[in-house]
């Protein structure tokens, strides 16, 4: 059985010196390392395939402009393989 996650997902201006639009941020409120694989358009996603986020720690995802549809998972007692 999977423990229930507690990752934060918040939707992020856009700002107009960052270049790429940063709309969605989810942070780790686990007290161990989760990992966050992603999926866009059916294919891999433009940021890092199975990101390490630390505890307490966050990272804003990149979208574009048009996306239609993009998923999103938290992952536990992995690895960077997966």
């Amino acid at each position: 059985r999977t423990p229930l996650l507690p990752a934060f997902l918040a939707l992020l201006p856009a700002g107009p010196a960052s270049g790429e639009p940063r709309r969605l941020r989810v942070r780790n409120g686990c007290s161990e390392p989760i990992w966050i694989a992603n999926e866009c358009r059916g294919g891999v996603a433009p940021d890092q395939q199975n990101l390490r986020l630390e505890p307490g720690a966050f990272h804003d995802f990149r979208t574009v402009d048009g996306l239609a549809s993009t998923r999103y998972w938290p992952k536990m007692f992995c690895d960077g393989d997966g």
